[in-house]
């Protein structure tokens, strides 16, 4: 999974690591692990001629379902 952050992580990103911080870390990487599960972009059959796929799926991406730790899931939860 690839980290995206959504605002300019400044000089201090290398060593920055309160608690603050990584709680808002770990729920950006568990809505993203979500989404990427509810996008499941894996399940599409593979062509023969590819011998490997790799998948980025972008935030925001779900399907148009909602995603977990998101205010859309929060909502119908």
């Amino acid at each position: 999974m690839i980290y995206r952050p959504t605002e300019v992580q400044g000089y201090s990103k290398d060593y920055e690591f309160s608690r603050a911080t990584m709680q808002d870390r770990w729920m950006q990487g568990l809505s993203d692990a979500h989404a990427t599960l509810l996008a499941s972009p894996w399940l599409a059959p593979m062509p023969p001629e590819i011998g490997a796929r790799t998948f980025d799926v972008p935030r925001g991406q779900s399907g148009g379902r909602p995603v977990p730790g998101t205010s859309a899931f929060e909502a119908r939860a």
